[in-house]
């Protein structure tokens, strides 16, 4: 009772922050994930991974949001969404995680994971997966994150401004999505995922992520024709 009292008034990322921050201080450097398992072997837990299960435990998210081992659960309004593995549905041999907005409430859940960027620093890294969705209104989409040493994205795509093959929205049969970046040198964790932004159901599955060669293209956002609002005579709400 004493520790679960202790995780709901804890804020973990800031604490890991805080712990890194003194350590650089006395010339001690490691990931902002390691700082995070020392902060969870603090309360007597194994790691990151069970701390956050007792976090979602704790507030309820756990109960309407299955996590599978390894992934960590992420979002706002996040009790508004339920989720899970599908035990009756899979794609081509896969298992198939689902997220359904059930109460309507804005937000978004994600599923997501952060690794030591340290083997991917310099190389061109390619997240990729199958999704499929019913009745959103917002976004299903998967991404993909660089981060600096002090939690800075270096470079971020997660499919929202390109076309083709850019999130689902409405109802859509299974289809494949892929995000392909050059991760930065000063790249400190890698983070990769998928979510469910706004209302519906999304069916996700068959997750990869690989080092790939020059030859595979970037990802990038599509760009505009031409230029737009270059006078600032067009305001939001404006007919837009």
């Amino acid at each position: 009772m004493q520790l679960l009292q202790e995780l709901r008034t804890l804020d973990p990322k800031v604490a890991a922050k805080r712990l890194r921050t003194a350590l650089q201080e006395k010339k001690l450097d490691i990931t902002h994930g390691e700082c995070l398992d020392l902060v969870a072997r603090q309360l007597g837990l194994k790691d990151w991974n069970v701390m956050s299960a007792r976090l979602e435990g704790s507030t309820g998210a756990a109960d309407a949001i299955e996590v599978p081992p390894g992934w960590l659960l992420d979002g706002t309004n996040v009790d508004s969404f339920v989720g899970g593995l599908d035990a009756k549905e899979t794609y081509r041999g896969h298992p198939v995680f689902w997220l359904r907005n059930a109460n309507g409430e804005k937000g978004h859940a994600t599923l997501m994971q952060s690794l030591s960027g340290q083997q991917y620093a310099g190389k061109r890294v390619r997240f990729s997966g199958f999704l499929r969705s019913a009745n959103v209104v917002g976004s299903a989409t998967i991404w993909l994150r660089a981060d600096d040493d002090k939690g800075r994205f270096t470079s971020f795509n997660n499919l929202e401004k390109v076309q083709p093959g850019g999130v689902l929205k409405g109802t859509t049969d299974w289809s494949s999505r892929a995000i392909v970046l050059d991760v930065p040198e000063n790249t400190d964790t890698l983070n990769f995922g998928f979510y469910l932004y706004g209302t519906g159901e999304a069916w996700f599955c068959g997750f990869e992520l690989q080092v790939v060669g020059n030859d595979v293209p970037v990802t990038k956002p599509l760009g505009a024709k031409a230029p737009a609002n270059l006078d600032f005579t067009t305001r939001t709400g404006a007919g837009d």
